[in-house]
C-alpha cells in the first residue's frame, strides 16, 4: 500500500469554521500521526486527539522544522503526533476569516 493511499485530507481547502473529517486509528495501529497543514491565510487549527471517538481532547505536537509543541497552529507547517491509545484524531478549523486551509493526515507504523 503507498503512503499517498493511507492519507486522509481532513480539511480541504475550506474557507469557514469546521470539525473536518475524524481519521479512525484504532484498527490500524498507528504509533505516531503525520500532518501536513498548508496555506492558512487565516484561522487557527487546533490538533485533537480521542480514545472513543466522540469526546475530544487537544493533543500536544511537535513541529517538525524547528522542534517546538503546540496544541494549534496558526501557520503552516509539519507536525507530529503521538498517537499511542488514541482511537481517532481531527484538525478542527476555527477563527476563520479569509482564505482557504488544508490539512493532511498521514498514520505512520513502527
Amino acid at each position: 500500500m503507498a503512503l499517498k493511499d493511507m492519507s486522509v485530507v481532513t480539511l480541504d481547502g475550506e474557507t469557514s469554521d469546521t470539525t473536518g473529517e475524524v481519521v479512525t486509528l484504532d484498527n490500524l495501529r498507528a504509533s505516531d500521526v503525520g500532518i501536513h497543514v498548508r496555506t492558512i491565510d487565516s484561522g487557527e487549527v487546533r490538533f485533537e486527539g480521542s480514545i472513543d471517538g466522540e469526546n475530544w481532547s487537544l493533543m500536544q505536537v511537535t513541529n517538525k522544522v524547528d522542534g517546538t509543541t503546540a496544541t494549534s497552529t496558526t501557520a503552516s507547517g509539519y507536525f507530529v503526533l503521538d498517537a499511542a491509545g488514541l482511537a481517532a484524531v481531527r484538525t478542527p478549523l476555527g477563527s476563520h476569516s479569509t482564505g482557504s486551509v488544508t490539512a493532511v493526515v498521514l498514520p505512520q507504523f513502527d
